[in-house]
């Protein structure tokens, strides 16, 4: 059999300086392996056969680390070359080149796969099956007249590059990727792809509409690459501008918008509570995600003070951070507008302060600390902000003063005076008589 010396790189087989075949024009598994790139890498081939209607080189590896090059200097090729068909690689020895694989891609090009067991390539496995090496003259020149048996297949390989938009709805969003399936006009099937990103997680498949209104669309532009095999799919990639955007930085804003709107949408059925946890608030304003980025009470009041226009924001910075006990859950209420029920523990009493947003009055309803528990005395709270909804404020206030004497609380209401001024006046007197009312 005829020797040679070849130079093999991530993208071309070099039978000498000058004679070069594209990977993609040979059968070697580069799609699900790369090469080891700090040195050149010489393989010791057999030329096994020549095919002469597709110019292709049939060819054994039998030395994967060439030391004497000197004759791939030298080496001229007597055939026109177009293709090359390798037989099987040793993965003992072809392990050792690569920085990286996709081991189960390309088995089928391997022996020597399992430690502990030697086989080696047969006529079975030959990539042209029924060529004998007796069909060659020693000098592997050209073919024996007196066999000239087919060489078999060489892989017919095509590949697509197309466009396409995905609805985000038709996506699903899992840990560190992005699934669609998609049926084109070069492929008459429908295929299942992945665009990966890290930053995603599976419980963004609720909210990704939300990613929609960000890139102000309801589909995502995906680039992807085909690979087909004798008309098989044997490939597939694919990436997206929209996708790849979506980093901690947007999902971050998008975790705000989520919790801005939060204050717009008090439409809907009547509801026959009045009280929210932050767990619970997202699933009454028919946000079907829920509280997906598990927001606390506090992460929630932050935000809308600070993304919001909130022109009471010292009256709530100062009841969260100063007044709010720790051991008792912040409550939001979303009518009749979207607000905060305090809890405050005094000397005495325990006192319950609403403060909604961007309005001019503080309520608070007080209750001895021995009289019942937290939970029932938040139920009365409650039935109050229910009335309130219903009624109005101020048939509140006339209800509360012609019953004072037969509820089991006090209640107080202090004006926001001058809250929108520019200095400090306003919000100290308005802190007095909030820290005069729950002692």
């Amino acid at each position: 059999m005829k020797r040679l010396t070849i130079k093999i790189d991530n993208e071309n087989v070099y039978l000498s300086p000058n004679t070069t075949i594209p990977l993609i024009q040979t059968n070697f598994p580069y799609r699900h392996c790369k090469l080891r790139s700090h040195r050149d890498v010489f393989w010791e081939v057999e030329l096994l056969g020549y095919m002469e209607d597709s110019r292709c080189w049939h060819i054994q590896v039998i030395g994967y680390s060439s030391i004497d090059i000197s004759s791939f200097e030298r080496q001229k090729s007597t055939r026109e070359i177009s293709k090359i068909v390798f037989e099987r690689f040793d993965w003992n020895r072809l392990e050792r080149l690569l920085s990286s694989y996709h081991k189960m891609g390309m088995q089928d090009m391997l022996y020597n796969l399992y430690p502990g067991r030697h086989d080696f390539p047969d006529s079975e496995s030959s990539f042209f099956k029924g060529a004998s090496r007796q069909s060659f003259t020693d000098n592997g020149e050209h073919l024996s007249k007196e066999n000239d048996m087919s060489f078999g297949h060489l892989p017919q390989i095509k590949e697509h590059q197309i466009t396409f938009s995905v609805d985000f709805k038709d996506a699903q969003f899992s840990d560190g990727l992005v699934k669609f399936s998609k049926k084109t006009k070069e492929i008459s099937q429908s295929l299942n792809f992945q665009i990966v990103n890290n930053h995603l997680r599976a419980e963004f498949d609720h909210i990704k509409s939300w990613f929609g209104k960000w890139f102000k669309t309801k589909k995502f532009i995906v680039n992807a690459v085909i690979i087909q095999t004798d008309g098989k799919v044997t490939g597939l990639s694919a990436e997206s501008a929209e996708i790849s955007m979506i980093n901690q930085e947007l999902i971050d804003r998008v975790r705000e918008q989520r919790t801005v709107a939060l204050t717009k949408s008090l439409g809907g059925p009547e509801r026959d509570r009045s009280l929210f946890t932050a767990m619970e608030v997202f699933n009454e304003t028919g946000d079907a995600a829920g509280n997906v980025f598990l927001q606390q009470e506090e992460d929630i009041l932050q935000l809308l003070i600070k993304k919001t226009e909130t022109r009471n924001h010292k009256q709530l910075d100062y009841l969260s951070g100063v007044r709010q006990s720790k051991d008792v859950k912040l409550r939001f209420t979303l009518a009749p507008s979207f607000g905060f029920v305090f809890f405050v523990r005094g000397g005495f009493n325990n006192h319950f302060v609403w403060e909604l947003l961007n309005t001019n009055a503080t309520y608070i309803w007080s209750f001895d600390s021995k009289e019942g528990s937290t939970e029932q005395q938040l139920k009365e709270v409650e039935g109050a902000i229910a009335f309130i909804k219903q009624n109005g404020r101020e048939p509140y206030k006339r209800k509360y003063r012609q019953e004072n004497k037969m509820t089991g609380f006090s209640f107080s209401s202090i004006e926001h005076d001058g809250v929108s001024s520019e200095t400090e006046e306003g919000f100290l007197k308005w802190k007095d008589k909030v820290e005069l009312n729950t002692i």
